[in-house]
Formats: structure tokens, sequence, C-alpha cells
């Protein structure tokens, strides 16, 4: 599980870019975070009530062999 602490919307193309940790309850402030990008319908399901919350992402593989993000859970 990794906590969701903020995310910003891309400009050029459907999708937002979510900043997650792993470090759970205890206070992210000065800690590194983790960039997750999600595209289309995935990506509405993020909002700004999720901020805070726990999220899970499930990955897919692509025709060509890359990884995305199929579908994300929040908890």
């Amino acid at each position: 599980m990794s906590k969701l602490i903020g995310f910003a919307e891309m400009k050029k193309t459907e999708g937002k870019i979510c900043f997650v940790t792993e470090k759970g309850k205890t206070p992210v402030v000065g800690d590194s975070c983790e960039k997750v990008f999600l595209f289309g319908d995935v990506s509405k399901k993020i909002n700004d009530g999720c901020i805070g919350r726990e999220v899970s992402f499930a990955y897919g593989c692509g025709y060509n062999g890359k990884a995305y993000v199929a579908d994300v859970t929040i908890k």
C-alpha cells in the first residue's frame, strides 16, 4: 500500500501524475516520493478527496512490452 500525498494534471494528454510514499501514516514532510503516471479513465478515479488515503495500483503489460497502470484502488 502507498499513501497518496498529491497529484498534478497532465497538460498535453488526459491523465494525472500521482505522488505517493511508502511511509504509511507517519509525517511525509521532507521524505522522498515516487511518481505514478495514470492515463485515461484510470486517472479520473483520483480527485482532491483521495489525498492522504491509501492507494494500490494494478499493473498491466502493453503490446510493446512496457508496464502501465491498469487500475487503481483507493481505500
